[in-house]
């Protein structure tokens, strides 16, 4: 390892190394001194940067050496030494490339909000400009395609006014705490901790696009966005009375995309699966003291095998929304049986039709059901 090592590094056409100390052995400790061979030579505290372009392509740098020289021979040799920087101290900026997105990371280490032009390098060298609005000691992730912002996720608090980030064609901006607009093929999802208002801009609009909001319960609800051009405005409400916000989607029409539907897929086969647990199976001879346990089994057993078959093929969101709803209303009549169920048990307990240990067999299982159903949909959690 360490002599295969020396050997890549020795065949480097342009390395610096920090400090005085080479390796000289390899690692059964035999002699190894292969970066000897290209004669790398030290550069004192005095060298100036023409020195260091002349010098061979392995540089010995001290451990002190600044990082203004480093810079300096770094462009000297034709490199970029930095990817992105800020127009203000304390707020570091880290680029990476990949084969068709461009990140860009920014993190305020001010404890004051920071306003302000980033710089970025593409891949092809040339430079690009955001601006850019986050709070103290926030960090925040841009994505970036073909110079244009596709996608982010900005931490931030209401208190610190909105967040935002500006291309030349491309925006997005929110008003409330920390939230992500992610890209989902041509569409995008959008989530935040805080109710507030999202504003997007984007040069090819927003034709063709459906907007629905996403429960935590799974439920599927149409949501209103207001259109202007190349704008578009997104009330986000983060939780009322329908149930607590997951994330909003805005998509085109036809099957779902690929990162939804996993997400959705893992709502119904984790959801079938309670379901399916929710009851245990009525007895063999068919004499269960609460029948309206054996009724609920074969419902519940029935609309996880509806769920699990949808998550099986492709899906459209109305599909997906239509699906669920169905499931919750049959589970609605279910659990509805199930309380009158164990209202009546109460009821025969007090007027001695039921003995204890009979009352508390149905009462133990009446109520695991009930459990059971609410975590299999959070619809019931309140109640």
């Amino acid at each position: 390892m360490a002599r295969a090592t020396q050997h890549k590094l020795a065949g480097c056409s342009n390395l610096a190394l920090m400090g005085h100390v080479l390796p000289t052995f390899d690692e059964h400790l035999a002699p190894c001194d292969l970066l000897h061979f290209i004669h790398a030579r030290a550069l004192g505290d005095h060298a100036q940067p023409a020195d260091m372009e002349e010098s061979p392509a392995l540089l010995l740098l001290p451990d002190d050496v600044e990082i203004e020289r480093i810079v300096q021979l770094i462009e000297r040799r034709g490199g970029y030494a930095r990817h992105g920087w800020a127009d203000a101290r304390d707020v570091d900026v880290t680029v990476r490339h990949g084969d068709r997105l461009t990140i860009v990371c920014v993190a305020n280490r001010r404890s004051e909000p920071y306003r302000g032009a980033l710089t970025y390098r593409c891949a092809d060298g040339s430079l690009q400009h955001l601006h850019i609005g986050i709070g103290g000691l926030r960090i925040g992730l841009i994505i970036i395609s073909n110079d244009e912002v596709i996608g982010c996720a900005m931490g931030g608090d209401a208190a610190e006014g909105a967040w935002f980030v500006r291309g030349m064609r491309s925006s997005m901006m929110f008003s409330g705490s920390e939230g992500v607009v992610a890209p989902c093929g041509n569409g995008l999802r959008l989530s935040a901790a805080q109710s507030g208002r999202f504003q997007l801009r984007r040069p090819e609009g927003w034709n063709g696009l459906r907007t629905c909001r996403l429960l935590l319960s799974g439920n599927v609800l149409p949501a209103s966005v207001h259109i202007e051009g190349a704008h578009l405005t997104l009330p986000y409400v983060s939780e009322d009375e329908r149930g607590v916000t997951d994330s909003y989607l805005l998509l085109p029409e036809g099957p779902a995309p690929e990162p939804i539907r996993v997400d959705l897929c893992a709502l119904l086969r984790a959801r079938a699966q309670m379901l399916r647990t929710a009851i245990d199976p009525p007895p063999d001879d068919g004499a269960d003291p609460a029948p309206s346990l054996t009724d609920a089994f074969r419902l519940f057993v029935s609309i996880a095998d509806a769920l699990e078959a949808l998550a099986d093929q492709p899906f459209t969101l109305d599909t997906y929304a239509t699906v669920w709803q169905r499931a919750t209303s049959a589970c609605e009549l279910a659990v509805a049986a199930l309380t009158r169920e164990l209202a009546r048990a109460r009821s025969n307990r007090f007027t001695g039709a039921l003995s204890e240990a009979q009352y508390a067999a149905i009462e133990a299982r009446l109520r695991a059901a009930l459990e059971r159903v609410a975590r299999a949909s959070l619809r019931y959690e309140r109640e």
